[in-house]
């Protein structure tokens, strides 16, 4: 998107998690084409709906390494994903099994209903894996959903890059560094 707008990447991301458009989107309650013609006109893209569709669906690709990194932790601990997503991108991973069959749970918005950081998705997110807040890990890539895991008890680490995860994941004695993919 950044190649189609004004906006720089900080402000971008904080206007998607805000963006009516959106919420409707990844909650089931509006068809692609009506997404895309509403982002491209919120946003003041320079592009078409079409070709936003386009590269929008190609959008996001799992990082590198991220397989290999969820089947080592999946051995030792129950892996959830909770994601604010669609039916565009959840079909793409869903064809990507390698992805996806290492989660034990998975909570994506467009089929429960829930979005982060809405409160509800996270105690959702607590009664489908059936446990307490203080032994969740939640990562994320908003400041936004991971102020509102924290405020319910549940450690939250900001994250934006693969290193990242590795980074949060060793500074809470979760991986060792000897042991990584």
């Amino acid at each position: 998107m950044m190649s189609w707008s004004d906006l720089d990447q900080e402000e971008l991301l904080h206007r998607w998690m805000q963006s009516a458009s959106v919420r409707k989107f990844e909650s089931e309650n509006c068809n692609a084409a009506d997404f895309c013609n509403e982002i491209v006109d919120e946003f003041s893209l320079s592009t078409s709906p079409d070709t936003f569709l386009e590269a929008f669906r190609a959008w996001p690709v799992p990082y590198s390494g991220a397989c290999e990194l969820l089947e080592q932790l999946s051995k030792k601990f129950r892996i959830a994903c909770l994601s604010n997503t669609n039916h565009l991108h959840w079909e793409r991973f869903t064809n990507e099994p390698e992805l996806l069959s290492h989660f034990h749970v998975t909570l994506p918005s467009h089929l429960t209903g829930k979005m982060k950081p809405n409160k509800e998705v996270f105690h959702h997110a607590l009664d489908v894996l059936a446990t307490h807040p203080e032994t969740i890990l939640f990562m994320d890539d908003s400041q936004l959903n991971i102020d509102a895991a924290l405020e319910l008890g549940i450690n939250a680490d900001l994250t934006r890059s693969f290193s990242g995860i590795i980074e949060n994941l060793i500074a809470r004695d979760l991986l060792a560094s000897s042991n990584l993919p």
